[in-house]
C-alpha cells in the first residue's frame, strides 16, 4: 500500500500464466520512486463481488538481478525522463538558449502542465492493469 508515493508496491509484472497467476516485485517506494526490493511473488488477482479486485498471493520465488536492475532504470532514469523534459525546457534560461519564439513561452508552459498530468495517468493507468484477467471487461 501507498500513501503519496510513499510505501510497498507491487513493480515489473509478468505477463499472466494459463493459471492466472503472475509474478511482480514487492518493493518500498518513496515518492513513487524504488528504493529497495523487498520480495518477488506470484499473485493472483480475483474479481470481488463488487467489481473491484483482491490479490491472493501465491508463493515468494526467487528475485532475479536482472529484473531488480530493470525497476531501478525504469524508476530512476526512463520514467523522470519522459515526465519531465517538457518541464525542462520551460526554464527560462533553457528556452531562451533553444531560440524558441518568446511569444509561445506560456503555451510552452501549459503544454508541458497537460503532457505531464496525461504521462502520469498513462502510467498510473499501466500499474492498475497488471496482473488483470485476460477476460476482464471493465464494467462502470
Amino acid at each position: 500500500m501507498r500513501l503519496n508515493g510513499i510505501g510497498t508496491a507491487f513493480l515489473n509484472a509478468s505477463k499472466i500464466a494459463e493459471d492466472g497467476t503472475y509474478t511482480a516485485y514487492k518493493v518500498f517506494t518513496f515518492l513513487y520512486a524504488p528504493i529497495f526490493p523487498i520480495c518477488k511473488l506470484r499473485l493472483k488477482r480475483k474479481i470481488t463481488k463488487t467489481n473491484y479486485f483482491e490479490i491472493e498471493f501465491q508463493e515468494p520465488e526467487e528475485m532475479e538481478l536482472k529484473a531488480i536492475l530493470w525497476i531501478y532504470i525504469k524508476g530512476w532514469i526512463i520514467y523522470p525522463i519522459i515526465l519531465f523534459t517538457p518541464l525542462a525546457i520551460v526554464v527560462i534560461e533553457v528556452y531562451a538558449a533553444l531560440g524558441l519564439p518568446e511569444g509561445l513561452y506560456n503555451y510552452f508552459i501549459g503544454f508541458a502542465i497537460i503532457y505531464l498530468i496525461i504521462i502520469v495517468w498513462i502510467l498510473s493507468g499501466c500499474y492498475e492493469s497488471q496482473g488483470l484477467p485476460n477476460d476482464y471487461t471493465k464494467n462502470d
